[in-house]
C-alpha cells in the first residue's frame, strides 16, 4: 500500500472525531464555574437524559468547586 493512502486512512478517524465533537456541550463543571447555572444543568440533561436529578448533581459539582477555593 502506498505511504500517501496510509496517512489518508489514518487521518480520517481524528477529522471524523473533530466533526463528531461539536454538538458535544460544555462540561457542567466548567459552565458552573462560571456561573453559567442554567447551562449547567441543560449539558447534565443532555449526558444523563431526562430521567435523572440534574439539580442534585449541580448542588454536589458546586459544593466540589467551593472545596477547592
Amino acid at each position: 500500500m502506498h505511504w500517501r493512502w496510509l496517512a489518508l486512512i489514518g487521518a480520517m478517524l481524528p477529522a471524523l472525531l473533530v466533526i463528531l465533537m461539536f454538538p458535544m456541550p460544555e462540561t457542567p463543571r466548567w459552565s458552573l464555574g462560571n456561573n453559567r447555572n442554567s447551562e449547567a444543568a441543560n449539558a447534565l440533561l443532555w449526558l444523563r437524559g431526562p430521567d435523572f436529578d440534574v439539580e442534585e448533581e449541580c448542588c454536589v459539582i458546586k459544593a466540589s468547586l467551593d472545596e477547592e477555593i
